[in-house]
C-alpha cells in the first residue's frame, strides 16, 4: 500500500509539473502573439486658423500595432503641459493657471498586425505661446519651461484584454519636433484586470 501511495504521489507531482509547464508555454505564446499598440511619428507643430482668425497649434500622430495579432483601438488621450523639469512633483502642478489640457481621439478602429494608422488632430492649448519658426510652430523660447505631451493609448486584444500604453514626449529644438522622453516611469504599459 505504501508503494502505491508513493507511486500516486510521484504521478501527481509529475502531472502538476506538466500543468505548470503548459501554463508557462501558454503565457509565453500569449505574450508573443499579442498586439503591441504604440504611438509614434508625431508631426511637427502646424497651425490652423480659428474662426476668430487666431492661429492654433496642432499635431497629429501615427499609432502602430507592432505585435502579431490585431487590436481594437479604443481611445488616445493627449495632455500638453509646460514644465520646467520632468518630475512627478512638477506634473502635479507648479501653480500656473490652466497649465494643462486634454484632447482625445476616441475612434474605435481595428488595427491589424504591422499596420500604422493616422490619428486625429490634437490641439495645443492657446495659453501656451507657440510661434512660427521655419514654417512650423515651436514654443516661444524663454517661456514657462518646456512643452511636454503625455499620451495614453488604450486598446483591446482579441481575447478581450484591455491595455493602456502611456508615453511622454518633449519638444526638442533644434529639430522643431516632439521626441520620446523620460524612462519607464513615463513610458509604460498597464493591463486592466
Amino acid at each position: 500500500a505504501s508503494v502505491m501511495k508513493a507511486s500516486i504521489a510521484v504521478a501527481s507531482e509529475a502531472a502538476n509539473a506538466a500543468t505548470r509547464s503548459a501554463k508557462v508555454a501558454e503565457d509565453t505564446l500569449t505574450e508573443l502573439e499579442r498586439p503591441y499598440v504604440l504611438p509614434g511619428e508625431i508631426s511637427r507643430i502646424y497651425f490652423v486658423k480659428a474662426p476668430n482668425g487666431t492661429k492654433l497649434g496642432r499635431v497629429t500622430l501615427k499609432i502602430g500595432n507592432y505585435g502579431r495579432a490585431p487590436a481594437i483601438h479604443r481611445l488616445t488621450t493627449a495632455k500638453f503641459m509646460m514644465l520646467s523639469s520632468l518630475t512627478k512633483e512638477a506634473m502635479k502642478g507648479n501653480n500656473l493657471p490652466g497649465e494643462e489640457t486634454y484632447d482625445t481621439w476616441p475612434d474605435s478602429i481595428v488595427i491589424g498586425a504591422g499596420v500604422i494608422v493616422d490619428s486625429g488632430e490634437f490641439g495645443i492649448p492657446e495659453r501656451f505661446p507657440i510661434e512660427e519658426y521655419e514654417g512650423f510652430g515651436r514654443p516661444v523660447p524663454g517661456n514657462h519651461g518646456h512643452l511636454y505631451l503625455f499620451l495614453a493609448t488604450t486598446y483591446e486584444d482579441v481575447a478581450g484584454i484591455v491595455r493602456t500604453y502611456r508615453s511622454c514626449w518633449k519638444f526638442q529644438h533644434p529639430g522643431v519636433t516632439l521626441i520620446r522622453w523620460g524612462g519607464k516611469e513615463y513610458n509604460s504599459e498597464t493591463k486592466e484586470t
